[in-house]
């Protein structure tokens, strides 16, 4: 199928200097992809878009977003606190409120909000699970951004080991145990995940924070082994376990791999 965009007051690249406009004012674009831009002459049967005073540039990347927070924006007891504070005072104190039809409608405030600003690629990262969780968060997040067209970088948050803010919640909202995250990951890369530059669906391990699912980790010399220091991406330490050396090195592989699609969206 293909598409032409046609009449736009301006074209930009994203590029710097002369290279930031292109000649217009149409662009066509066939199978998903840009495929010719200039002074095109409309195709038959081709659905045409008037972009008459409009500019057209490539839409942003959004690196870090907690969508399910969009209803938790202005909480009174969370403002002016602190990060620790405000963990405790918001998004801990709500997480029980949530069920499916509150965290779809969260998940698509935030989509919707983004799209509105240019935003057409997200990393969420979504630490709302626990054990037994009655509906899937992941499925959620993925269903509603394609909805919209987004690309999404699901980067799938949780703890597997308790921490203070987290002591009067009810037991069913609990961290979880580090075989059922670890399982969950590999789910969700095998339903979602797709590695090509164009995907609009990538998966990434993101634990919410080393110290609060790393107690601590096997003696050194058993064979298993973190990343390098100074490694970019998430130490890869879950409950109190190591990852293998290949299996760290796999999700680094794939982070990369995350960044590099990032980078093409933004083209």
């Amino acid at each position: 199928m293909s598409l032409m965009i046609k009449n736009a007051h301006a074209i930009l690249s994203g590029l710097p200097g002369e290279a930031a406009r292109l000649a217009g004012p149409d662009i066509r674009i066939r199978d998903g992809k840009i495929a010719a831009i200039g002074s095109l002459t409309p195709l038959p049967e081709e659905r045409q878009i008037d972009a008459r005073d409009c500019v057209i540039y490539p839409a942003w990347v959004n690196t870090h977003h907690h969508l399910f927070q969009s209803l938790l924006k202005g909480e009174p007891q969370g403002l002016n606190q602190s990060l620790t504070a405000w963990l405790s005072a918001t998004p801990y104190r709500f997480r029980a409120a949530f069920d499916e039809h509150t965290f779809r409608l969260a998940v698509r405030i935030g989509l919707v909000e983004l799209l509105r600003s240019g935003c057409a690629s997200v990393a969420d990262h979504n630490y709302l699970y626990w054990p037994d969780m009655p509906f899937d968060t992941s499925e959620i997040v993925f269903s509603e951004g394609e909805a919209l067209g987004m690309r999404i970088v699901l980067c799938r948050g949780g703890a597997t080991q308790g921490r203070a803010v987290e002591k009067d919640l009810p037991v069913a909202l609990r961290p979880e145990t580090f075989d059922g995250y670890m399982a969950d990951v590999e789910r969700l890369v095998s339903r979602y995940h797709d590695p090509r530059p164009e995907s609009l669906r990538r998966v990434v391990m993101a634990p919410t924070t080393v110290l609060h699912s790393a107690p601590g980790g096997p003696a050194a010399g058993d064979g298993e082994a973190g990343p390098p220091a100074g490694d970019p991406v998430a130490q890869p330490f879950i409950g109190n376990r190591r990852l293998s050396r290949r299996r760290a090195a796999e999700i680094r592989h794939d982070a990369g791999a995350v960044l590099r699609g990032a980078r093409l969206a933004g083209k």
